[in-house]
C-alpha cells in the first residue's frame, strides 16, 4: 500500500544581531553575503561542523514527542562535497507514560553544485539514507532515501536596501520508504533571515545613524 503526503515546515525569521561580529556568524561565504547555521533546514554550504543539540518538539494525536539531535557534517573537498551523519535522541509522551530511545541514524552526502557570489546563491543536490537502527519503541526502523535540493539565497541584487539583508535557506525533497510500508512524502524546510550586519555594513552605517537616503 502507498501514501502520498506532504511534509514541511516555514519556520523562523532569525534576525542577526548587530551587536556581535558578523565573521562570528557563519562559514558560508558568497560574495558579499554570509549565511548563517539554519539548524531546522539542511545547509546548502559545504563546511566541517558539529551541531549539538538540536531540539524539536511536536504535538501529536495521541500526546507529544521532543527530540533532540545531534549532526556532524565533513568536507571531504572544500566548499564542494561533504558527508553528513545525524542522530536523533526521542522522548515520546504517551497516556501520561514517556517511551525513549534513539531515533533512526541518518547518513547523507552533498554536492555544492552552483554558487553565484553576483546573486549570493548557493544549489546544493543531496542525498540522504536513513538506516533502521533506532529503538523499536519509538524509531519507524524503516530504510529510507530522499533526494534533495538545498538551497541559500540572499536577496542583496534587489533594488531596494532595506530588503537587501533578507536571505532564504531551505531545502526541498522526497522521502520514499524502501523497506516496510511504502510511504511517499514532499518536505520542505525553509528559513527566512534579516541580517542587520549586512545592514549596516552594506547599506548604511550603523554608528552614522540611519539615513533613509540610501534605502
Amino acid at each position: 500500500m502507498e501514501t502520498r503526503a506532504q511534509r514541511g515546515r516555514f519556520l523562523i525569521i532569525a534576525v542577526m544581531l548587530a551587536c556581535i561580529p558578523s565573521d562570528l556568524w557563519a562559514h558560508g561565504t558568497v560574495g558579499q553575503r554570509m549565511f548563517i547555521e539554519p539548524l531546522f533546514t539542511e545547509d546548502a554550504n559545504i563546511k566541517d561542523e558539529l551541531d549539538s543539540p538540536r531540539a524539536e518538539f511536536l504535538m501529536l494525536p495521541d500526546g507529544s514527542s521532543r527530540s533532540f539531535s545531534t549532526s556532524f557534517e565533513k568536507a571531504l573537498y572544500p566548499n564542494r562535497w561533504s558527508v553528513v551523519i545525524e542522530q536523533s535522541r526521542v522522548y515520546r509522551r504517551v497516556a501520561g507514560s514517556t517511551i525513549a530511545g534513539f531515533d533512526d541514524l541518518e547518513v547523507g552526502t552533498k554536492l555544492a553544485l552552483y554558487r553565484s557570489a553576483e546573486h549570493e546563491l548557493v544549489l546544493t543536490p543531496a542525498l540522504f539514507l536513513t538506516a533502521p537502527t533506532g529503538s523499536h519503541s519509538v524509531a519507524e526502523h524503516r530504510t529510507k532515501l530522499q533526494p534533495a535540493l538545498v538551497f541559500a539565497k540572499g536577496f542583496g541584487d534587489l533594488k531596494w536596501g532595506w530588503l537587501r539583508p533578507l536571505a532564504l535557506q531551505g531545502d526541498i525533497g522526497y522521502e520514499a520508504a524502501v523497506t516496510g510500508q511504502r510511504e511517499r512524502h514532499a518536505t520542505y524546510d525553509m528559513v527566512l533571515e534579516y541580517s542587520v550586519p549586512y545592514l549596516n555594513r552594506f547599506i548604511r552605517n550603523a554608528d552614522a545613524g540611519f539615513d533613509l537616503g540610501r534605502l
